[in-house]
């Protein structure tokens, strides 16, 4: 039984109970401290230039710990991914479901350390060391408290527990969304514990219930074409810089509080914060007047913060007497809890483009960051009901402030005044963190010297430039040999370039091989119905890719491409086939199914797909008939794919129905009368179909369902159910994912991380065009590389694409790729000479 969250009261505990549960916390708390001291030992640095073998390590002994309290832990991971542990406690149908989070890896060591930063010392009452607090004390609290429960309860917890204990949260997060896609149904409960946050202060837990969200953009001013002698041109014309604090300057009004039209701002929670508490912690210098209006608490976590983190400008010792033609700064901004990321970056954008002073060009460059806020609705045992439970000496709501539960504690998760952290976390700590501070700081961390980058004169490295050589489909010529043909050119001009290639996809043509070459798997041959609606039983050979616990199946094997449709093939075409191929990969121990799909000849809606899945004999498609019974066939589907998680991705999400829809797709081939007709023709089944698809969890409000949910699953069934013919419907209606073949790809084939390890990545496609560079092969490869701020090069035989919208698309570069039509592998690979030789450094 699913509990919202905000219906989840606490259980009144017997003062016997509470004190034989206080008296079990002090008896494993030194135990829990010399278990934590032994994780601080392992260097779990996330970033990418550190050893990950202690990742990995770290990882491990967290599985340790867990199966030592009586869970059954599995240690997880995506493509290009950290390890996460997920471990598991089941009490049985109808107990409600908690999950407590925590994350494994640490920041860098950085300076300043009085000892080895991987040793933990104490300190007085503390414990130091990197992750001492942040976060395998939250580790620790988790496992703390299950051994303390697991004694006095034994096996019988009146709660199913999953913990999740995530290994890159410093470093981002970067493939949390593609693992949860791969492994959402694994961590999702109905109340969330968050151990990666501190104490409101010392003895007093926190339970957090807003979280400031985050955009960033990069401000630019040009004022000159050149920079000028200050002596010669000086007066009539102000300097770039100067006018860069003019500009950032209208971002405050006098009083310090952001004067951005179009923010959100809201009143924090009446709790004692004194200003003279908060100076104490921040370091704020003797004299120094706080900025803004509201109290303390106010302005930290319910009123945006502007804050500029970074200028590029001649520094002082380098100064010259010239006149700056341009300079840049980035800026930050904390959102409050409601506001619309986007639209305050909107919003921001506007306010520095309206005031731009002078006249001045400005020039805005979105950033890497866009991070939502939350807010949580504030209900028992949250608030002063807490506050009240903790004074009465209850143990504190929340596991995440258990170790830091007394002044005595030496690994008390708040800290002494005058704190000093590397870590950009705020006093309201975040559920979700991005942090592009860390992402940026971890390039510089990671890219060695060259001549084109390193402006020290004692520097005399020069290493070979690192090339990441990505391509997709080029008329007929497969990605992956296009590929490894661009890998041969480019050796040919620079045999001293460090180069990979790796094919990638849309989801539609070359998706096996694109997952192939990335994680490596094993081909299966499955014979199953062919789905051109012929008469008799024509059987097709088709292939299963199957890959860690993922099946990757291509549907055109089965279902053809839309240019081969005709009227019998779309009328009467099944799409059984794929049926039979996912239950093959499903009886084969899959526990994901990726179904790649463009345009189809075959228009049945899935129903053929849900029919071969609920085990009934394939029938000629007859939407009627389909549409009164499909809700029987998706309910046995379902219940013979229970724990199997089905994924439909495409290079288009398509419309159910419309100019826009599975039937308009065919237009070209059909005509318009013919494609109208079959439109027209599954409008009933559509309708059956939206009526089934499942209202998800929102696990953030606790909510699962009512009429907003159901309105919300119907819009999602309208605007992707008709991708791969219809396909999209039916995977709606089990349960699964329609989701964009592009991102999906990138994101599983870790182009992130391997473009993290590059100096440029190089995509090549076929066309080039707004389109493509909004939401195809380059839009996904260009945003995986801008991540880590590394240069691409857009290649394509046909370029029609402007420069600014290449630039605002995180390309660096265009060009055409001299092939012609019918071009072979080594047409190729002599046309990227010329690309190679311009991009030698």
């Amino acid at each position: 039984m699913s509990v919202p969250a905000t219906e989840i009261q606490p259980l009144p505990l017997p003062d016997a109970l509470v004190a034989e549960l206080r008296d079990a916390t002090a008896a494993a708390f030194p135990a829990v401290v010399a278990d934590l001291e032994d994780l601080v030992r392992i260097p779990s640095v996330s970033a990418p230039a550190f050893d990950q073998t202690h990742v990995e390590a770290s990882a491990a002994a967290v599985a340790d710990l867990l199966r030592g309290v009586g869970l059954e832990p599995e240690i997880l991971r995506v493509p290009g991914g950290a390890p996460a542990v997920v471990a598991h406690h089941d009490a049985g149908e109808g107990a409600a479901h908690v999950v407590l989070y925590a994350h494994h890896d640490v920041q860098p060591p950085g300076e300043g350390w009085s000892s080895p930063a991987f040793e933990p010392t104490r300190v007085g009452e503390r414990l130091v060391g990197r992750g001492a607090a942040d976060d395998k004390a939250g580790v620790m609290a988790h496992v703390g408290a299950l051994r303390v429960l697991r004694e006095r309860f034994g096996q019988d917890l009146p709660v199913s527990v999953t913990v999740f204990v995530e290994g890159e949260e410093e470093i981002g997060s970067p493939t949390f969304a593609p693992f949860l896609a791969a492994h959402g149904h694994r961590v999702a409960g109905d109340v969330i514990v968050v151990a990666d946050s501190a104490n409101w202060k010392v003895g007093t837990p926190a339970l957090t219930t807003s979280l400031r969200g985050l955009v960033d953009l990069v401000v630019r001013v040009d004022v000159l074409d050149h920079p000028v002698h200050s002596g010669m041109f000086g007066g009539p014309v102000l300097d770039a810089l100067t006018l860069l604090a003019r500009l950032v300057a209208t971002l405050h009004d006098e009083d310090g509080a952001v004067a951005v039209a179009g923010l959100t701002h809201g009143t924090a929670a009446a709790l004692d914060y004194p200003e003279e508490m908060y100076r104490a912690e921040a370091g704020v210098l003797d004299g120094v007047v706080l900025a803004g209006r509201g109290t303390v608490q106010d302005r930290l976590w319910a009123q945006p913060a502007i804050a500029v983190i970074g200028i590029d400008a001649p520094s002082v010792e380098h100064a010259s007497n010239t006149l700056a033609a341009t300079a840049s700064a980035k800026i930050s901004l904390r959102l409050a809890p409601g506001q619309d990321p986007l639209a305050a970056q909107e919003a921001l954008t506007q306010h520095l483009t309206d005031h731009a002073p002078f006249g001045a060009r400005v020039i805005i460059d979105p950033g890497s960051a866009v991070a939502r806020s939350s807010r949580r609705p504030t209900a028992r045992p949250c608030g002063r009901p807490a506050a009240r439970s903790r004074r009465r000496g209850a143990p504190p709501p929340s596991t995440s402030a258990w170790v830091g539960r007394s002044p005595s504690s030496p690994t008390c998760s708040s800290s002494p005044p005058r704190r000093r952290s590397s870590s950009p976390a705020s006093r309201t700590p975040t559920l979700a963190r991005t942090a592009p501070t860390s992402r940026s700081t971890s390039a510089s961390w990671r890219r060695p010297c060259s001549r084109r980058s390193c402006c020290s004169p004692r520097c005399d490295a020069d290493p070979p430039v690192r090339v990441l050589l990505t391509a997709g489909h080029l008329g007929e010529l497969p990605g992956h040999e296009v590929a490894a043909a661009l890998a041969r050119g480019w050796a040919a001009l620079a045999p001293e370039a460090d180069l990979v290639h790796l094919p990638t996809s849309d989801g539609d043509r070359g998706l096996l091989d694109a997952v192939e070459a990335a994680l490596g798997g094993r081909r299966e041959v499955v014979t199953v119905p062919a789905g051109d609606g012929a008469s008799g039983a024509r059987q097709v050979p088709a292939v299963v890719l199957h890959s860690g616990g993922t099946a990757w199946i291509a549907t055109a094997d089965v279902l053809g491409r839309g240019r081969d449709a005709t009227r019998t093939s779309a009328r009467s075409g099944s799409s059984a086939g794929v049926g039979a191929l996912v239950a093959a990969a499903r009886d084969a121990g899959a526990r994901r199914v990726v179904l790649g799909a463009g345009t189809p000849a075959t228009l049945d809606a899935g129903t053929g797909m849900l029919r071969a899945l609920a085990g009934r004999a394939a029938s000629p498609f007859d939407p009627d008939q389909s549409a009164e019974g499909v809700a029987a066939v998706v309910e046995e589907a379902r219940r013979r794919c229970t724990g199997l998680e089905i994924v439909l991705t495409a290079p288009e999400l398509v419309a159910a129905r419309g100019l826009r829809g599975a039937a308009a797709a065919l237009t070209p081939v059909l005509g318009a009368q013919e494609s109208q007709a079959l439109d027209t023709r599954i409008a009933p089944l559509v309708r059956a179909f939206e009526r089934l698809v499942p209202v998800r969890r929102d696990l953030l409000v606790g909510a699962a369902g009512g009429s907003d949910g159901a309105a919300g699953a119907q819009a999602d069934a309208a605007a992707t159910g008709g991708t791969g013919g219809g396909l999209g419907l039916a995977v709606l209606a089990l349960g699964g994912r329609v989701l964009p073949g592009p991102a999906l790809l990138a994101a599983e084939t870790g182009l992130s991380r391997l473009s993290a390890e590059r100096d440029l990545v190089v995509v090549v496609t076929e066309r080039l065009d707004p389109v493509e560079a909004d939401r195809g092969i380059t839009a996904a490869v260009a945003a995986a590389a801008a991540a880590h701020g590394v240069a691409v090069l857009a290649l394509a035989p046909h370029v029609q694409l402007e420069r600014r919208t290449a630039a605002s698309a995180g390309i660096s570069a265009t060009a055409r790729l001299e092939v012609e039509s019918g071009a072979g592998p080594e047409d190729v690979a002599r046309a990227v000479d010329r690309h190679a030789r311009a991009w030698r450094w």
